[in-house]
């Protein structure tokens, strides 16, 4: 249902922010310690992960959170 929707999108959210903050994290030590080709990769990774999250915003925002809200004032 719509509201179960929004709840694992939310979750996934979560989790994905961990995942962002990880590897940003990553990618600095890796900076720092001169490891550019795993800096690099770590970057990209981040990207990835940020855009996941975005796409999952977007999801949540155009559609399922209203489907969510009707479900539950009805």
């Amino acid at each position: 249902n719509n509201v179960r929707d929004a709840c694992i999108i939310s979750s996934l959210q979560k989790l994905n922010h961990r995942k962002i903050t990880g590897f940003g994290s990553a990618a600095a030590y890796a900076r720092e310690l001169e490891k550019d080709h795993a800096a690099r990769i770590l970057r990209d990774t981040l990207a990835e992960e940020k855009e996941i999250n975005n796409q999952l915003t977007e999801l949540a925002e155009s559609e399922i959170n209203k489907m969510a809200r009707m479900t539950l004032i009805a």
